[in-house]
C-alpha cells in the first residue's frame, strides 16, 4: 500500500477496496494523458504522474519522465498489461 501511496492499516477488505479504487483512477488517468498528449504535461505534472505510479521519481529530466510514462501507457493501455504487474 506505502508503495501506492496508501496508508497500510485497515483490514483486508478495505486495503483491497483502496487498491482496487487506485488502480481504477490510474486507467483513467492514462486514458486522460493520451487524450490531451503526453506533451502537453508539465515537468512537474510528469513527475507527479510517475510517482502515483510508482516508478522513480526524483533527479530525472522532463525528456526521461516522458519516456518512463510513455513505456507505462504503451503497456497499461495500448498492449493492456494489467496494473497490477506493472506495479510489481
Amino acid at each position: 500500500c506505502k508503495y501506492m501511496g496508501l496508508p497500510p492499516y485497515g483490514n483486508d477488505n478495505l486495503l483491497r477496496f483502496q487498491l482496487r479504487h487506485k488502480t481504477r483512477v490510474l486507467k483513467e488517468d492514462d486514458q486522460r494523458i493520451l487524450w490531451e498528449g503526453i506533451d502537453s504535461l508539465t515537468k512537474m505534472e510528469l513527475r507527479e504522474a510517475c510517482r502515483e505510479r510508482g516508478m522513480r521519481s526524483t533527479g530525472l529530466s522532463k525528456e526521461a519522465y516522458r519516456e518512463s510514462l510513455q513505456q507505462w501507457l504503451d503497456l497499461s493501455v495500448q498492449k493492456k498489461v494489467p496494473i497490477s504487474l506493472l506495479i510489481m
